[in-house]
């Protein structure tokens, strides 16, 4: 699963790499947390725009009842045939730009960052619900998860569906509804992709949020994961 992450890059770089119409407002977030706004990127005529969403998907007929946990993973392998995921899957999808991600090691709470071993941002591939008319629900979104590739299989048997940017315009194509053309973008990061820092545990409170988030663990206590 994708339960925390980081978004710390500037507008500008954003910018590079997406290739927004808008400007983004974008603070240095190092420890987002599920409902919380999120920074989500949609296509619109002409290019693509960033909007804020609330991170944990709201389908319309969930909105009386929402589960008790919110949907703030849809995985890959199910998404175009479960009720909850498979309408936005078809015809709201969405980039969430992201620096890095957080997983923690089930026997000893070992919390790990792993981000692209160039240190450029990447963009999960994520669903969106539009909101209500009356405000009440706002625009809300999933991230799609995918089977672990080497990097993270030690720590974690999933992990968000990262979307190479060739890949950005078949993935946000609203023309697009086909599962045969759409599913093949979500497959696992190749394993050389990202790397791996065993952290000292400052993200494990989320209301730590600056970069002391990612203090690596001190040398004389790391572990590997190979």
């Amino acid at each position: 699963m994708c339960g925390r992450f980081a978004l710390s890059i500037d507008e500008d770089a954003l910018m590079r790499f997406i290739r927004l119409l808008n400007p983004a407002q974008l603070p240095l977030r190092f420890n987002i947390a599920p409902t919380q706004p999120i920074l989500t990127v949609v296509a619109v005529p002409g290019g693509r725009v960033a909007r804020d969403m609330r991170w944990g998907l709201s389908p319309p007929f969930m909105r009386q009842r929402p589960p008790s946990r919110p949907l703030i993973n849809a995985r890959a392998e199910t998404l175009f045939h479960k009720p909850s995921f498979s309408a936005p899957a078809r015809e709201q999808r969405c980039l969430i730009p992201a620096s890095g991600f957080y997983e923690w090691e089930k026997s000893s709470r070992q919390a790990w960052l792993f981000r692209p071993a160039d240190d450029a941002p990447m963009a999960f591939a994520g669903i969106w619900q539009p909101g209500d008319d009356e405000g009440a629900a706002p625009d809300s979104v999933a991230i799609i998860t995918t089977s672990a590739n080497a990097t993270l299989r030690p720590v974690h048997h999933r992990m968000p569906a990262i979307l190479a940017p060739e890949s950005f315009d078949a993935w946000l194509d609203p023309e697009q509804r086909d599962p045969q053309a759409l599913s093949p973008l979500l497959r696992p990061a190749r394993d050389e992709f990202l790397k791996a820092t065993a952290l000292d545990g400052t993200v494990n409170d989320m209301r730590n949020q600056g970069p002391a988030c990612w203090t690596p663990k001190p040398p004389q206590t790391q572990t590997t994961l190979f």
